[in-house]
């Protein structure tokens, strides 16, 4: 089944290029910015309702790829979360 998907990684450029904190963008979204941190860490996948915030406060995510349709539900791999981790706490140290 097909459904609506945030490709994290475009999404953390977008915010790189716009100068857009994740506490920022939880604001514009009206979500908690435990919400966006879940998924900028790929803790959890976007469900629908941070699908949509994002659609509503940055209606360009679409055209720049952000939000796609994927083939199929998938839940985020414990790899992909370790390895988002792991290059998130190296760009920080």
């Amino acid at each position: 089944m097909a459904r609506l998907s945030v490709d994290v990684d475009k999404l953390k450029q977008y915010m790189q290029d716009h100068d857009i904190s994740p506490a920022q963008l939880a604001a514009r979204m009206g979500v908690s910015r435990a919400a966006v941190s879940r998924v900028l860490n790929r803790v959890r996948g976007a469900g629908s309702g941070f699908i949509g915030s994002l659609l509503t406060a940055f209606p360009d995510a679409w055209d720049r790829g952000i939000v796609f349709v994927s083939g199929r539900s998938r839940k985020v791999t414990k790899d992909e979360r370790d390895q988002s981790r792991s290059s998130q706490a190296t760009r920080t140290a």
